[in-house]
């Protein structure tokens, strides 16, 4: 089974961007989902979390040749996981499906055997902004994408089955009427990705 992270990629700013919106109120919100709110603290302690594993991995010595991350790219990561969490949450209960603890953990298990728990947690840190504190809900995430796709097209090819995923999400996103606080851009269902970004202070760490 391969991991998905078709939707987990994208640019977005860790700053508030000036002028006002005509948008949804995002006080204490990073962004909204229907009716659900994913709050800034969520978003700032899972960041501050990515950059004290990155430092000590560092200090270390366990740092990659590529260095360290954007602090504005880790946070665009963690901001459209959450989202993308929040529509496949609704994917589910609307398709009447369940992912259960004991299918995750032996899902988890199954993929650190087969590469190793320090190798794989790192790879999730550093590709995808993914610390230790959310690494099972991400397994949780890839196992409700797979019950999503294939409850979609079940006699499907992988193909097949992504692009019936891709579509049902897509739409599911729109009439979701979703928005994401000025400060990291905008959000776009065809896309399913916050998009905008401005790198020029993108190095902050917002702060409520």
């Amino acid at each position: 089974m391969k991991i998905r992270n078709h939707f987990v990629v994208g640019l977005v700013s860790l700053l508030v961007l000036s002028g006002c919106s005509n948008g949804p109120s995002h006080t204490g919100a990073a962004a909204i989902v229907a009716d659900e709110t994913i709050a800034q603290q969520a978003v700032t302690s899972e960041l501050k979390e990515v950059l004290d594993q990155i430092t000590r991995s560092e200090n270390q010595g366990q740092g990659t040749q590529a260095g360290k991350p954007d602090a504005g790219m880790l946070g665009q990561q963690i901001v459209n996981r959450l989202v993308l969490s929040k529509l496949i949450d609704r994917a589910l209960a609307n398709l009447k499906l369940t992912v259960t603890d004991a299918q995750v953990f032996e899902f988890q298990d199954g993929i650190y055997s087969q590469y190793g728990k320090d190798k794989v947690d790192a790879q999730l840190l550093l590709s995808q902004a993914i610390p230790a504190s959310q690494v099972t809900n991400f397994f949780r995430l890839v196992l409700s994408e797979e019950a999503v796709a294939k409850k979609l097209a079940p006699q499907g090819s992988e193909e097949q089955s992504n692009a019936a995923f891709s579509k049902y999400l897509m739409t599911l996103a729109d009439q979701s009427n979703i928005s994401v606080s000025p400060r990291y851009g905008s959000w776009s269902s065809d896309q399913l990705k916050v998009t905008g970004f401005d790198n020029a202070l993108s190095s902050a760490v917002p702060t409520e």
